[in-house]
């Protein structure tokens, strides 16, 4: 065989052995990842694996996405790339039991009608072109759904729980059974908000206040303002959280609109003043202050025209976790009233997250002062501020003690519990965040609803928590735009103050010269010098800025090179090393011709 036909033989085997490997790859290493990514963004969680290994029966789902209506969006084209990786490692770690279907609802098409009857809806409410969706539809093999309207950027670090309840769901459709125990008089006819919702979606059973047992078919208990307890039905409520591990718990130092409230049977006690739970959440190594909190920076008017005052706050978004799927979806602050503050030091194997936050400018205060309604002004006139920021509301975790594991012989059914602690009642009041008019105002019922929603779901859902956004920052220009931002900041408040007074005294100048016939030589002379003074500063405030931006601008130059284009220059140098050096040996190596 010559030299040309054999290179042609190689070429053809080379091609059929590639083309083979594909083919076997493809069916025997179907499924198979490899996540080099630093923050795993394409491995799913245990929690995730564990749902798609077990699951009994095909589950669909079908993607939404608005992909020609989207061409403009680089942004959210990139972040509906990343749904679709995510929902395609599904498909393949499911063992075929997951069927992936992408549908472009197009402006007035059968897909967009499809889309509306599903309940889904525009990603970008506020633009003025074709609407925009991006959500997904599941559905089982009984024609069950379960939808996510909408599944938006800001909340990526969730989209892996997003898209595990959805399956989850269509798993266990059951609907979850919950056993409320609480002292406050409602009304079966005219429930607060926050219970009517509730009812929608699960099973209440409301327990008897001389309850000795708690239902066993509840799947999470709920405690609001509870009455007082008996040891007996502290050791009921304990062994539920040893034996299901669910629990959202609202207690309150001084429950202020609930103290008011008349019973619906002259045969029940009023509610009480305090609700305490000291022994359960002791065991857990957490307590709930026996005073109340006042927040100065953070005050409401408790009447309409008031000022603020510091017993009735609001925790905005800010203060909010954003990274912990029971508050991640709250946009909206939350309002409470006279609330108390958590304390935790939790034994080993139990964490503590907190949920709710206050701002610094805090103070405690006896639940007597919030008896009393003191004005804002008798507040602020003994305002002295203990600079802390206190937890309302928080998330305990873990492998929680009994609180009777001494006197009674308790089993344990879960490994796991996990249980939403908040210190404040009034905050369920309709009267803190609905408006009659247009429904909640605030985010208070939406709380306690994501924490039974998300403590409702399996042990592998609730143990999902936030991924890393897929979006890498570059830390190092960040951190030079942080200081540059800080520097100028600074300098600009400085010479922002001094052109303030120099501005004054031109003003005054001014005026002078306007109402004098004949200004003075010297007052001419100090006008000119101020003007200068003053154009001086702007000057430099300009500088400042310049510097400032053209200092970010260099780091960032020099980050791309370093990030950018370094690594294959510098590939590219070692090739031709290498090049050069073998060439070198393959001269050394022929043999020199003799003239």
């Amino acid at each position: 065989m010559n030299r040309r036909a054999f290179a042609v033989t190689i070429v053809l085997a080379l091609a059929v052995a590639f083309v083979s490997l594909n083919l076997i790859a493809a069916n025997t290493l179907k499924g198979a990842r490899l996540d080099l990514t630093q923050d795993r963004l394409y491995s799913l969680s245990s929690g995730t694996r564990t749902i798609l290994g077990g699951l009994n029966e095909p589950v669909e789902l079908k993607l939404y996405w608005s992909r020609s209506a989207a061409a403009e969006r680089p942004a959210l084209r990139a972040y509906a790339a990343r749904v679709r990786e995510m929902l395609q490692t599904y498909a393949a770690r499911s063992r075929d039991m997951v069927r992936i279907v992408e549908v472009d609802p197009e402006r007035y098409s059968a897909a967009e009608d499809e889309a509306v009857r599903a309940g889904l809806e525009p990603i970008d409410r506020t633009g003025a072109g074709d609407p925009i969706y991006l959500g997904v539809v599941g559905s089982n093999a009984v024609d069950e759904k379960v939808v996510a309207p909408v599944l938006p950027p800001e909340r990526e670090p969730f989209l892996e729980y997003d898209l595990t309840r959805i399956v989850s769901e269509l798993e266990e459709p059951q609907r979850l059974t919950i056993a409320l125990v609480t002292a406050l008089p409602i009304a079966d006819a005219a429930p607060p908000y926050w219970l009517a919702e509730l009812r929608r979606a699960a099973k209440v059973e409301r327990v008897a206040p001389d309850f000795t047992a708690l239902p066993d078919d509840a799947d999470l208990l709920l405690v609001v303002h509870p009455p007082l307890l008996n040891e007996a039905q502290l050791v009921a409520l304990d062994q539920f959280v040893m034996a299901k591990g669910r629990a959202v718990i609202a207690v309150d130092p001084a429950a202020v609109l609930a103290a008011g409230a008349t019973p619906l049977d002259a045969t029940m006690a009023p509610p009480p003043a305090a609700s305490q739970l000291d022994k359960l959440l002791g065991a857990w190594g957490v307590s709930v202050t026996p005073d109340i909190v006042m927040d100065r920076a953070a005050a409401l008017p408790l009447t309409a025209g008031a000022p603020p005052n510091p017993l009735f706050f609001e925790v905005t978004p800010e203060r909010i976790a954003r990274d912990d799927v029971v508050t991640a979806a709250l946009r909206r602050p939350v309002n409470l009233l006279a609330a108390g503050a958590l304390l935790w030091t939790p034994p080993a194997g139990v964490t503590v997250t907190p949920l709710l936050q206050t701002t610094r400018d805090t103070l405690r205060a006896p639940p007597a002062v919030a008896a009393a309604a003191p004005s804002s002004q008798d507040i602020l006139a003994a305002w002295r501020s203990a600079d802390r920021v206190e937890t309302v509301a928080a998330r305990v975790s873990g492998a929680l003690p009994s609180a009777f594991a001494s006197t009674a012989p308790l089993k344990r059914a879960v490994s796991r519990a996990e249980v939403v602690v908040l210190a404040d009642v009034d905050t369920l009041d309709d009267r803190l965040y609905v408006d009659p008019r247009t429904g909640p105002a605030r985010d208070n019922a939406s709380f306690l609803l994501n924490a039974i929603d998300v403590l409702g779901g399996s042990d592998e859902l609730v143990s999902l928590r936030s991924r890393a956004p897929s979006l890498r920052r570059l830390s190092a220009l960040d951190d030079v735009t942080r200081a540059a931002l800080a520097t100028r900041k600074a300098a600009q408040a400085r010479l922002e103050q001094d052109l303030a007074t120099v501005d004054a005294r031109l003003a005054q100048l001014r005026l002078a010269r306007a109402t004098d016939a004949e200004p003075s030589a010297a007052e001419i002379a100090e006008f000119e010098r101020i003007q200068r003074r003053a154009d001086d500063m702007r000057a430099e405030l300009r500088s400042i800025e310049r510097a400032a931006r053209q200092e970010v601008e260099r780091r960032e130059r020099l980050v791309v090179l370093l990030d950018v284009w370094a690594p294959p220059v510098l590939v590219a140098l070692i090739g031709l090393v290498v090049f050069w050096l073998r060439m070198r040996r393959v001269d050394r190596k022929a043999p020199r011709r003799t003239p």
